[in-house]
C-alpha cells in the first residue's frame, strides 16, 4: 500500500508521492485535518437543524389565506359603508345613475368601501374628483386605443401607473382622424410655454420627447418613453402555434409562445378553398357571391358536428360583410347559425376583441378585380405614415382571431395575390407545408408527455422557421437498426432516439442532430443530490455509453432536461440548435463518419469489399484472391490464411 508524506511552505500544505514506506504524519497536517473534521461536523449539524421547506405547498397556502383575508376585509368594508353611511350609499346610487361627479368631501368613504374601482377611462373626469395621488395604482388596459388626452385625468389621480397594451393592434381611430392643423397649434403652444417655463434651458432630447404630447399619440407610446420597467407577455393561450406563427414572426420577433398543443392534423387547422369562377358575374361592388356560396356550404357542414364550433367570418370589405350578413339572415337556418355557431360577420377593422373557434376569410379579390391594395399595405416590412401603420395592424388583428382553425376562401391562386396580403397568405401556406413535413404529436412516445412538449417547442423555434425548407425531423427513430444496416460490424444495442434532426446543407452535406429529453427519474442517479449545477455528473452509465457510441458514428446530441430548459424553453432550444449547426458547418462538411459508412455499404453491395468471417473485418476484395483455388477466391482474408 502506497503511503503519503506531507510538507509545508508558508503554512500551505503540499502533497508529494513518497517511495519509501512511512506511517507518520506531520503535526501541522494533523491539526488541519482535525480542524476540517470539526468544521464539517459543525456545518452538517447546522444543516440538519434546518426545518423542512415545502415551497410550493407553503406558497399555495399563503395565497389561499391572503385571498380569504382580502375577501373578508372587502366584505366588511362594504357592509360597514351600507350600515353606517346608508344615506350616502343611496346618494351614490343616484349620482351614478345621473352621471354626476362624486362629492369631494365624501369620496374618501367611497374609496374606503370600494378599494378597487373598474371604470371606463372617461369616467375619471366625469365622476372622480380631480386630486393628485388619489389612487395608489391606476391600470390602463388596451392602452394603444387610449389617447394622452383621454388618459390624463387618470394619470393625475395615480401614484403608480401601469399601462397594458399592444402597439401592433388598433390604435384610437377617432384621434387618428383629428385635424392636423388644430393638433399642430396645440403642440406649438405646449412647446412655447414649456420653453418659457424652463427659461429655454432644455436639451434636444427633452424637446424631441415633447413631440409625444400629440392627440394622435397613444398613452402606450407616451409612457414607453419614460417607463422605468417594461415587459412583454409572451404566452399565447388562444390558438395553436401554427395559427399564431404569422403574427409572431412578422410583428413580435418570433417571441410569442403558443401554450395549446395541437392534437389534430394540420389540415384541420389551416385550410384553403379555391373558389372556381363558373363564368357568372360574381362581383358586385366589393362583394363576391361565389365565395359566400362556398362559405354557406361549410357552415351547413359545421352544424352537423356533434359539438359545433363557434364561427366568425372576416372579410376586408364592408360590401362583402353587408352582403354576407344580409343573405345569411334571410337563410332558413339562420337561427341555427346564430345560436349553435355563435356566428358573426366582421371586417378586418371590426374584429378586434373577438375570437372564435373557426375563422373563415372571404378575400373577395378575383383575377379580373382586386382592390385589396386599398385595404392592406404594399410591404409588410415597412410602415411609413399613420395610414400604413393602420393597414399593418389590420393584418395582425385579423389573422390572430382563431382558436382552432383558419379557413381561407380565395377566388384566384395564392401566387397572384400582391403586396402584404399576398405575403400573409403565402406565410400560412408555408406553415401548412412545413407542418405536414414535421411529425405530429401522436407520433412521439405516448409514455412521455414531455416529448410532445419538446416537439411543440421545436416547431415554434426561430431555427425551425429559418431552416423550414431544408430540415427533416424523425421521431422515435430506430437509430440502432439504421446503423446496423450501414455497418456490418455494429455490435451495440438497438438504440432508439426521441428525435433525429437532419439539416440538409450545401454540396449534399447532411448534418445529423439527435434531440433527446432526459426524464429525471429515468436518466439520473442519486436523485437527491442532483441539481442544476451538477446534473451532468449524475447521468446513468448506460446513457453516457449510449451518447459516446452515437457520437463515435458522427452524430451530435442535444440533451434537454428540467435543468437546461431555461426560463424560455423555445428560445433556449433555438439558440442551442443554431450554435450546433453553425459549428458543424464551420467544419466544412456534414457527418463524415456516416458518409464514409454509406460509401462502405455501397462498396459492400457492389462487391468491392468483403467481411472476413474469421477476423470479422471488412477488407478489399483483393485480400480474398488466391490463384491456387479453382475459383481464384478464398473464404478468409490473406492475413487470416497466413496465421494458419
Amino acid at each position: 500500500m502506497k503511503k503519503w508524506t506531507f510538507s509545508f511552505a508558508r503554512e500551505k500544505p503540499t502533497f508529494k508521492r513518497c517511495r519509501r514506506r512511512t506511517s507518520s504524519i506531520s503535526p501541522a497536517c494533523l491539526i488541519l485535518l482535525l480542524e476540517y473534521l470539526h468544521r464539517k461536523g459543525s456545518i452538517t449539524a447546522q444543516f440538519a437543524q434546518l426545518p423542512e421547506i415545502d415551497y410550493t405547498g407553503d406558497k399555495t397556502e399563503l395565497e389561499t389565506l391572503h385571498a380569504k383575508k382580502l375577501a373578508n376585509v372587502i366584505d366588511e368594508r362594504v357592509i360597514d359603508f351600507y350600515e353606517n353611511h346608508r344615506s350616502l350609499a343611496q346618494s351614490v346610487k343616484q349620482i351614478i345613475k345621473n352621471k354626476q361627479q362624486f362629492p369631494r368631501d365624501k369620496f374618501e368613504y367611497i374609496k374606503q368601501a370600494f378599494p378597487c374601482i373598474i371604470a371606463n377611462i372617461r369616467d375619471y373626469a366625469e365622476y372622480v374628483p380631480l386630486e393628485r395621488d388619489l389612487f395608489d395604482i391606476v391600470i390602463i388596459d388596451e392602452a394603444s386605443q387610449v389617447s394622452i388626452a383621454q388618459a390624463f385625468p387618470a394619470i393625475i389621480r395615480s401614484k403608480i401607473l401601469l399601462v397594458l397594451g399592444d402597439q401592433h393592434q388598433f390604435s384610437n381611430v377617432k384621434t387618428s382622424q383629428a385635424s392636423k392643423a388644430i393638433n399642430e397649434t396645440y403642440l406649438n403652444e405646449i412647446r412655447k410655454r414649456f420653453l418659457k417655463a424652463m427659461a429655454n434651458n432644455v436639451d434636444t432630447d427633452v424637446l424631441s420627447r415633447l413631440r409625444l404630447f400629440d392627440i394622435k399619440t397613444s398613452i402606450l407610446t407616451f409612457v414607453s418613453a419614460m417607463a422605468n420597467y417594461s415587459t412583454m407577455l409572451k404566452k399565447h393561450f388562444r390558438g395553436y402555434p401554427e395559427l399564431i406563427d404569422f403574427s409572431s414572426e412578422e410583428f413580435y420577433e418570433h417571441q410569442l409562445q403558443a401554450v395549446k398543443l395541437r392534437g389534430k392534423p394540420i389540415d384541420q387547422v389551416i385550410e384553403f378553398t379555391q373558389v372556381e369562377d363558373d363564368g357568372r358575374v360574381s362581383l358586385r361592388g366589393n362583394s363576391n357571391e361565389l365565395e359566400y356560396q362556398s362559405i354557406l356550404a361549410e357552415l351547413e357542414a359545421l352544424l352537423e358536428h356533434e359539438e359545433p364550433p363557434s364561427v366568425g367570418i372576416i372579410t376586408p370589405f364592408q360590401d362583402q360583410q353587408a352582403y354576407i350578413s344580409r343573405t345569411l339572415r334571410q337563410h332558413a337556418r339562420w337561427r341555427e347559425f346564430e345560436e349553435n355557431l355563435n356566428l358573426h360577420v366582421f371586417t378586418f377593422d371590426s374584429c378586434q376583441g373577438n375570437e372564435r373557434d373557426v375563422i373563415m376569410y372571404s378575400m373577395v379579390a378575383t383575377k379580373e378585380r382586386d382592390r385589396l391594395w386599398a385595404i392592406f399595405p404594399r410591404n409588410i416590412k415597412q410602415a411609413g405614415d399613420i395610414e400604413e401603420v393602420l393597414r399593418l395592424q389590420r393584418l395582425n388583428v385579423g389573422f390572430s382571431r382563431a382558436k382552432e382553425k383558419v379557413h381561407f376562401f380565395i377566388s384566384k391562386p395564392i401566387d397572384e395575390f400582391q403586396g402584404a396580403i399576398g405575403e400573409s397568405l403565402r406565410h400560412f401556406e408555408r406553415v401548412l407545408a412545413v407542418a405536414k413535413a414535421l411529425p405530429e404529436v401522436d407520433e412521439v412516445d405516448p409514455k412521455s408527455p414531455m416529448e410532445a412538449k419538446l416537439l411543440q417547442y421545436f416547431k415554434q423555434t426561430r431555427f425551425a422557421t429559418e431552416y423550414a425548407d431544408c430540415i427533416e425531423l424523425l421521431p422515435q427513430f430506430p437509430i440502432g437498426d439504421y446503423l446496423r444496416q450501414l455497418d456490418p460490424t455494429y455490435q451495440h444495442p438497438d438504440y432508439k432516439v426521441d428525435f433525429l434532426l437532419k439539416v440538409f446543407g450545401d454540396e449534399d452535406h447532411i448534418y445529423n442532430i439527435i434531440i433527446e429529453y432526459d426524464g429525471f427519474k429515468e436518466h439520473f442517479s442519486h436523485l437527491e443530490e442532483v441539481d442544476a449545477e451538477n446534473y451532468r455528473s449524475y447521468y446513468k452509465a448506460e446513457d453516457i455509453e449510449r451518447e459516446k457510441v452515437l457520437e463515435s458514428y458522427g452524430y451530435h446530441m442535444i440533451r434537454v432536461n428540467r435543468f437546461n430548459l431555461g426560463s424560455d424553453p423555445i428560445e433556449t432550444l433555438s439558440s442551442r440548435l443554431y450554435r450546433m449547426v453553425r459549428g458543424m458547418m464551420k467544419e466544412k462538411g456534414g457527418n463524415r463518419v456516416l458518409e464514409g459508412m454509406s460509401q462502405m455499404q455501397k462498396d459492400l453491395a457492389e462487391g468491392r469489399i468483403k467481411k472476413c468471417p474469421k477476423c470479422g473485418k471488412l477488407k478489399p476484395i483483393t485480400e480474398f484472391r488466391d490463384p491456387n483455388t479453382k475459383t481464384g477466391k478464398t473464404r478468409h482474408c490473406s492475413a487470416c490464411r497466413k496465421r494458419r
